[in-house]
């Protein structure tokens, strides 16, 4: 799998590297999800530089949609279906990010963290960077300063398997919301199976009602609420209302 240094990218690739894996314990889970359920297929919001995706459309033979704005990210997943066999894999990889509307979000990486990228949507009146019209350098670069923003309801009306069992993975640094605000009807229609998602808490907290009525359409899928206890790696139910759930930790492996 091609992977940065790991002097570079601390978590991810640093993992990869020492235990050949990154979230073992979570892509166990994905991959039992997916094998459960026939003709099942991942879909990956912010799929990093591809463990995940990679390992479900070469190992497991399933088909895979992945989003991944970061180009660097992207390319390090293009050149891990290089080394394989470019033929047998079921990858679909898009260099674009889900948000609440169409538009572009601005891109910033984390020192050291390739899989931490902030993103900002952008409206009418903000730009992606200053720039000077005698300075090409200093132009926004896709992939690079922005990226391009479309609607998850959208992806799924032109592009996602309809009818068939979905499992998600959706890993986006605090934008979940952003993400899901903008597929509600997606929620709502498709078969969602299994989501794998890391919640931030503050971004979950500051909007209630839209966060309330994530977690509801998705309970009334038979979907339970868990977290993954680090102690023994059992599946905990989240008990309470959503609030109650971010008071030991900022950040939560929703399941």
């Amino acid at each position: 799998m091609s992977i940065y240094p790991p002097a570079k990218d601390i978590w991810v690739s640093r993992s990869i590297e020492e235990r050949g894996c990154w979230e073992c314990e979570s892509l166990k889970l994905v991959k039992a999800a997916l094998e459960k359920y026939e003709d099942s297929y991942l879909l990956d919001v912010g799929s990093n530089i591809g463990q995940f995706n990679t390992f479900v459309s070469l190992a497991l033979g399933k088909d895979a949609y992945a989003l991944e704005p970061l180009k660097k990210n992207y390319d390090h997943t293009c050149r891990t279906l290089m080394k394989n066999d470019l033929h047998k894999h079921k990858l679909h990889l898009y260099k674009v990010a889900f948000s609440k509307a169409r538009g572009k979000v601005t891109l910033h990486v984390a020192d050291k963290n390739m899989g931490g990228t902030q993103s900002k949507f952008l409206d009418g009146s903000e730009h992606t960077t200053t720039t000077s019209s005698s300075s090409l350098s200093s132009l926004p670069v896709e992939g690079v300063d922005f990226a391009h923003a479309i609607t998850l309801d959208s992806f799924y009306n032109e592009v996602l398997p309809k009818n068939r069992p979905v499992v998600m993975k959706v890993d986006i640094e605090g934008h979940e919301l952003d993400a899901l605000g903008g597929g509600l009807a997606f929620l709502e229609q498709a078969n969602i199976v299994f989501c794998f998602m890391e919640m931030l808490g503050k971004t979950w907290i500051e909007q209630p009602m839209l966060a309330g009525r994530i977690v509801e359409m998705m309970t009334k899928k038979g979907l339970v609420p868990m977290i993954l206890s680090v102690q023994n790696n059992d599946l905990m139910p989240l008990q309470g209302p959503l609030e109650s759930w971010f008071k030991s930790n900022n950040v939560l492996d929703m399941y």
